[in-house]
């Protein structure tokens, strides 16, 4: 006990053996594989552990016929990884300094005599990022060409194909999820079309939801003519970081110490990798093996996107404060309260019959088993714990307190409620509990951090600091993290800007280490997520449980449609390399704050693959002008319900920093109408049968930016029963009239069935006043327009209006 500590200790505490609990931390086996080989042989466990864990759910790690997934390191990771098959490891992989497989559970108290291990541990079960609830499930099953179509149209890449002329052939795109065809659906999802019918399967989980299959699905509808290939998540994050490598085909850029397990799998080559999965013990604070992956692809060329994950903003941040006070399993406890006051345990709300609930904890020390080459691991030891409330909170119901000296600087552990726990002192079942978090040995300077994977599984009722989620491989540079915004809420269908779903993860989290675990000469903040993607989208994968017969939700569903999208560029320009994609996407993004701006749960905002397209394709003497009504280019039949226009501008170099007029007009038969006036007062006006004496909808706008982005311009009704054509038109001769031979435009059909009116031409509905749009973006065509196009020659020149 240190000087000055006062012990907390009562009630159950006094039964703890604090011994053997500091014993079981020097033991090579780990606590959590002692009580899976002592709970298949019906056999307790140390009583100090048993008394301690009692609650944590077992559900955590992954067991199989006999065998448990687990995971070891070593600084001679070879002959680990020999030693283990010699003990009955199968299924085996090698990454850096980790091997992982699937280890016999009678085996498991033979480890102890493996002087190889470092660090040994049973492989926590991957986090998925689907977020489906049974309310959100379509009542029927969707029709093949409607799977996916909603973030089709949200992306605009449905005109990006007509623009360019794409569809994604040529391009490979790997996906990285639970299964494909673990229910053995998949062939009526290609019979059906929602596949395509050549996907090549490297590996799959014969217990799985099928998100994979869904994922392909998104892909599908958005890259019709790419190939896919898939591999499971199973194995843990070395296992997969080996996926990785093997999806992009084992490129010749690799190193020696990460190529030596990447065998080459006939014809898979992708371009193009997404995932939607993180393992608990990935570090927060670290390169780990995973992101040293994904770097070493993207270095070969393959752009690579990943899920930024479900965990909104829960997770606790703090740099240790020590209160003085000893805890009931040892170790100074750490003071939550930022004010002089002192309170050793926080709050949280897990009410009975809930999803087990995990806790995935870490303080900033390097991780001894995801550095490439030895080094130092942890250099302090903290535990972390659940325990009661009001009476109650001397009773640990269940936590993490493996010995980390030298080791990862990690606890992981989940609770379930079951209804059985009643220590507070209140007649009736807890549902209020408290975390602890002790220091046990080595420095105390360390950033703390939990997270808890799943959003709301439990409530953090006090000292909540709102802080990062995102962490592992979904910080790694190498790759585009992808946040989720529902389809419903982005620009082509009227909300500007894009929200992100409240459930979608938030960056900031800091590198401290490099992959070999030296500390960086000062911490870095990644930029993740990088910018968001529709969710909400309609799947229906055959044979899957219902929550992917419906409305796909989660950054699961964003991710591959960004992918689907870098795919259509790549289809037109294969020599894009990842960088400028990148780059292309932050440039294009409909900005979260109206600026080209960045934050950390938005990225730099709402995808624009077509602007991106338009960006990087664009001549420098044309602008390239995009119309869409409802998202579409088809002439669109909407009877009398309102039609929102939306546009968008792509200049060439040649016109940056000048002025245009801006004209929106319609044409009904041979007539022409206009659109001016101010934002507040805006009307049609008759220009004959001639678009030459229009009036410009805006004048002087200085095209001070390669993309203008999308805005809706408009809402209309036609007065007509006819068809007429909505033409968005910019001159580059800035005069007040319009110069016919200097406009470059571009138009969408309507079709729509109103009684005929006194004055033809449409008429406005709904138009926002001027305080109601975003501040310093005074008008219209300077906040982000909402167009879409047909396809001209890349070469296009200004078009003549008929």
């Amino acid at each position: 006990m240190a000087m000055g500590t006062a012990s907390l200790a009562h009630g159950q505490a006094d039964t703890i053996d604090i011994g053997e609990l500091s014993a079981q931390k020097r033991a090579r086996i780990p606590a959590s594989l002692d009580r899976i080989y002592h709970e298949s042989r019906g056999t307790p466990e140390s009583s100090a552990l048993r008394s301690v864990t009692a609650h944590n759910h077992g559900g955590l790690y992954q067991t199989r016929n006999g065998r448990v997934l687990i995971e070891a390191s070593s600084d001679d990771p070879m002959a680990l990884h020999a030693a283990l098959e010699q003990l009955g490891l199968a299924d085996s992989r090698r990454f850096g300094p980790k091997v992982s497989g699937w280890f016999p559970i009678d085996q498991i108290p033979r480890l102890e005599a493996v002087s190889h291990i470092r660090v040994l541990r049973p492989v926590p079960r991957p986090v998925q990022k689907q977020l489906n609830t049974e309310s959100r499930m379509a009542p029927a099953e969707t029709p093949p060409g409607q799977v996916g179509e909603q973030g089709d149209l949200a992306m605009a890449t449905n005109l990006l194909r007509e623009r360019y002329a794409v569809d994604g052939t040529g391009v490979m795109i790997g996906v990285i999820s639970d299964s494909y065809n673990s229910s053995g659906g998949a062939a009526v999802d290609v019979f059906q079309g929602r596949l395509p019918e050549d996907v090549a399967v490297l590996s799959d989980s014969p217990s799985g939801t099928e998100e994979g299959r869904a994922m392909m699905q998104l892909i599908h509808k958005t890259a019709p003519g790419a190939q896919l290939a898939f591999e499971s998540f199973e194995g843990g994050d070395a296992a997969v970081a080996i996926k990785v490598l093997t999806l992009a085909g084992c490129p010749d850029t690799l190193s020696p110490e990460i190529a030596a397990d990447c065998k080459p799998y006939p014809g898979v080559n992708a371009q193009v990798i997404v995932d939607d999965v993180t393992y608990p013990n990935e570090p927060f604070f670290q390169i780990g093996l995973w992101s040293v992956a994904v770097n070493a692809v993207r270095d070969a060329g393959v752009s690579y996107f990943t899920s930024a994950g479900n965990s909104g903003a829960d997770s606790y941040t703090s740099w240790y404060q020590p209160s003085g006070l000893i805890g009931p399993i040892g170790g100074e406890l750490h003071d939550f309260d930022p004010s002089p006051g002192v309170d050793v345990y926080q709050r949280i709300y897990v009410p009975v019959g809930s999803e087990p609930v995990g806790f995935d904890f870490q303080w900033n020390d390097p991780m001894a088993s995801q550095c490439l080459e030895p080094c130092a691991g942890s250099s302090a030891d903290f535990d972390i714990s659940l325990v009661g409330d009001g009476e109650g909170t001397s009773v640990v119901l269940a936590g993490s307190m493996d010995g980390n000296l030298e080791g990862d600087p990690l606890e992981i552990f989940e609770f379930v409620n079951d209804g059985s726990i009643d220590v507070d002192g209140i007649p009736g079942p807890d549902e209020y509990f408290n975390l602890a978090i002790a220091h046990a040995e080595g420095p105390q300077t360390r950033l703390l951090k939990y997270i808890v994977p799943s959003i709301h599984s439990a409530q953090i009722l006090e000292y909540r600091t709102n802080s990062s989620t995102v962490r592992g491989h979904e910080s790694a540079q190498g790759a585009m993290a992808i946040g989720a915004a529902d389809w419903q809420q982005t620009p082509v269908f009227g909300t500007y800007p894009a929200q992100a779903e409240y459930f979608s993860s938030l960056g900031g989290t800091p590198i401290f280490f490099d992959e070999y675990g030296n500390p960086l000469a000062e911490a870095d903040v990644p930029q993740q997520p990088w910018m968001l993607a529709p969710d909400g989208v309609q799947v229906w994968v055959a044979g899957s449980p219902d929550i992917f017969q419906g409305p796909f939700f989660g950054t699961s569903a964003a991710a591959p449609s960004a992918a689907a999208a870098t795919a259509l560029l790549l289809s037109y320009q294969p020599s894009l390399t990842p960088e400028t994609i990148k780059t292309a996407f932050a440039t294009a993004a409909v900005p979260w704050n109206g600026f080209q701006s960045y934050n950390f749960k938005d990225g730099f905002g709402w995808i624009d693959p077509l602007a991106a397209a338009n960006a990087l394709f664009v001549e420098p003497d044309e602008i390239i002008v995009d119309v869409a009504a409802n998202g579409t280019r088809e002439s669109l039949s909407a009877g009398t319900d309102p039609v929102s226009i939306s546009a968008l501008f792509n200049v060439g170099q040649d016109y940056f920093d000048r002025a245009v007029d801006v004209y929106l007009l319609a044409k009904v038969g041979r007539h022409w109408f206009s659109l001016v006036g101010p934002a507040d007062d805006q009307h049609w006006t008759y220009s004959g049968r001639t678009p030459r004496w229009a009036r410009p909808y805006q004048t002087g706008l200085i095209l001070d930016t390669s993309k203008l982005g999308w805005l809706n311009i408009i809402a209309i009704q036609e007065t007509l029963p006819s068809e007429y054509q909505i033409y968005v038109g910019v001159d580059t001769i800035p005069n007040g009239r319009m110069d016919l031979d200097h406009v470059f435009y571009d138009d969408v059909t309507l079709e729509m069935g109103l009684p005929l009116s006194a004055r033809p031409g449409p008429r406005l509905l709904n138009r926002p006043s001027r305080a109601d749009r975003p501040e310093a973006r005074p008008s219209v065509m300077e906040r982000e327009p909402n167009l879409i196009a047909r396809h001209p020659s890349p070469s296009q020149r200004a078009q003549r209006l008929p």
